[in-house]
């Protein structure tokens, strides 16, 4: 870990649009080294490991077993020592949803804790049409609803009343990556 290493946290509900400001941010600043950690990379790596579907609800199930059993610091601990050990300018922690994984962000002595957020029709409509997680192309809409109120999900809103910066992505991608280049500004720029 550096001394200017700067950790920025993502927070927001699925299909707000957390991967695409990674992307933009990357591109944004690219003379910058940037490495991007999810949250979910353990839960997908046991998953693969134990040969089970990458499901969203696969996930969640891991994600509050492991916390219940093991404790609420258990995934933000595994993904601290990631960090540490990570060399890169900008760290990016995508996936915030539990107030342990709120501390770890704001024990690293530079961070940003950022709330990408859309209506859940728009987000709706890109997890649809995205497909990335098993089953989830074939998912309703009351389904998606219903999701939203899992255990997993529900400290989303609570956890983003503390974000440093709020970007709502509901409108065109040209919007959005002004948004996110508008926020840049604010953060490097300090």
């Amino acid at each position: 870990m550096s001394q200017n290493q700067i950790i920025l946290g993502l927070i927001g509900e699925k299909g707000a649009g957390k991967e695409t400001f990674v992307k933009i941010l990357t591109e944004s600043l690219s003379h910058k080294s940037i490495a991007h950690y999810h949250f979910s990379d353990i839960l997908s790596k046991t998953l693969s490991l134990w040969n089970l579907p990458l499901s969203r609800a696969n996930m969640q199930i891991l994600a509050i077993s492991m916390v219940s059993s093991f404790g609420k610091y258990t995934l933000s601990n595994a993904l601290k020592t990631i960090i540490k050990k990570d060399q890169s300018d900008i760290i990016i922690v995508d996936g915030v949803r539990w107030e342990a994984d709120l501390e770890m962000l704001r024990s690293f002595p530079t961070n940003y804790l950022i709330y990408i957020t859309a209506n859940p029709k728009v987000r709706y409509q890109r997890i649809i049409s995205r497909n990335e997680k098993e089953g989830e192309g074939n998912t309703t809409y009351q389904q998606f609803l219903n999701e939203e109120k899992s255990k997993t999900e529900t400290s989303i809103k609570k956890i983003s009343r503390q974000a440093d910066i709020t970007i709502e992505n509901e409108s065109t991608l040209d919007i959005f990556i002004k948004k996110i280049n508008d926020s840049i500004t604010k953060l490097f720029l300090k």
